[in-house]
């Protein structure tokens, strides 16, 4: 199940391009920590922060996306259930 929903998220990923809202502020934000590090740190430093930063980034929204399909597939089998 879990191969299922990873490509389901990645055709997600693919259509949505990172054009949805959530990304979108996600992407700001990671910008934003990055223009106050970029003072802070070297050049090779910040390459390595900046990578970083879109890893865990891009881990956490996957996740995040298999989490709540997951949950979202057990409320629905509730919900059906109780019909």
């Amino acid at each position: 199940m879990y191969t299922k929903i990873q490509a389901i998220y990645d055709s997600y990923i693919q259509e949505m391009n990172g054009k949805d809202n959530l990304s979108i502020s996600v992407q700001e934000k990671i910008q934003d920590t990055l223009r106050e590090k970029k003072q802070e740190l070297e050049w090779q430093e910040f390459e390595q922060y900046r990578d970083q930063m879109y890893e865990i980034s891009s881990i956490a929204e996957k996740a995040g996306f298999i989490s709540g399909f997951k949950y979202a597939v057990r409320i629905m089998g509730e919900c059906y259930a109780e019909d």
